[in-house]
């Protein structure tokens, strides 16, 4: 609906789950994930929330892999309880669409086969805050205010969260943005991470925890609003920029031997 309601955002919406009829505030509404390179080039940026990959066509998952690495889409990867586990748990080992997408996560999520993994999930009785890493306040969709103090300052206001995906592990290259701050969910002596990032080829992928950062709204509406705007800006850079002659450098360490 925050899409919707931007005048520079043209949002079309797959609904997996719907039927004939259904009604979603969208300037389009898609009957299917798109299948061609044609297709997928005319978005900047793919939101997933708890999306079901292994219910799409393989060359839908090959298309949207290609689009991000090489045509430098941006994806956002929202993890949820119903049908993340099915890509993201053991029951994905061996099928090649739940490779693709964790292959474009920014973090590990089939590590050690363990229970954790398998069942992905998790929920805790009280909100427990997002905690941080140390340079997460050089990214451009955590200052939700006009100041790094500012936004440091809603953060710190904010209740926090419920609920989290196990995940312990980033990618080599990928940068945790936040934890899940519970010290009762911590494994082999890290967080669960909540937010991440990375490159992957042309493209940017971001990777969350969860849906719940609504409850920004205790906190402020325009919160809410601009996370979610800066988030979709941030993964679609490489799209915006793609006819233009600027460069960045990628670097897999922030210090290196001279």
């Amino acid at each position: 609906n925050l899409l919707f309601r931007d005048p520079t955002v043209q949002s079309h919406v797959f609904l997996q789950t719907s039927g004939p009829g259904v009604s979603q505030e969208a300037k389009k509404l898609l009957t299917e994930f798109p299948k061609t390179r044609v297709e997928m080039s005319q978005y900047d940026c793919v939101i997933a929330f708890d999306a079901d990959w292994t219910a799409l066509e393989f060359e839908q998952v090959d298309v949207l892999e290609k689009w991000v690495s090489e045509q430098a889409g941006g994806l956002v990867i929202v993890a949820g309880p119903v049908s993340t586990p099915k890509w993201a748990g053991s029951s994905g080992n061996g099928n090649r669409k739940a490779e693709v997408i964790r292959n474009l996560s920014p973090v590990v999520v089939n590590t050690r086969g363990s229970r954790m993994v398998s069942i992905g999930r998790f929920e805790s009785e009280t909100a427990w805050p997002l905690e941080f890493a140390g340079d997460a306040w050089q990214t451009d969709f955590i200052q939700v205010a006009k100041t790094v103090e500012e936004s440091r300052n809603i953060w710190g206001r904010f209740r926090g969260l419920y609920s989290f995906f196990a995940c312990d592990e980033p990618k080599p290259g990928a940068t945790p943005i936040a934890y899940f701050s519970d010290p009762s969910t911590m494994t082999g002596g890290k967080k669960p991470i909540y937010l991440a990032t990375q490159f992957y080829g042309a493209g940017r992928v971001a990777f969350q925890g969860g849906g719940e950062f609504w409850r920004l709204r205790e906190v402020g509406d325009g919160y809410f609003d601009t996370y979610y705007t800066k988030l979709v800006r941030w993964a679609g850079q490489g799209r915006l920029l793609r006819d233009s002659d600027r460069g960045i450098l990628l670097l897999d360490k922030q210090q290196a031997i001279m």
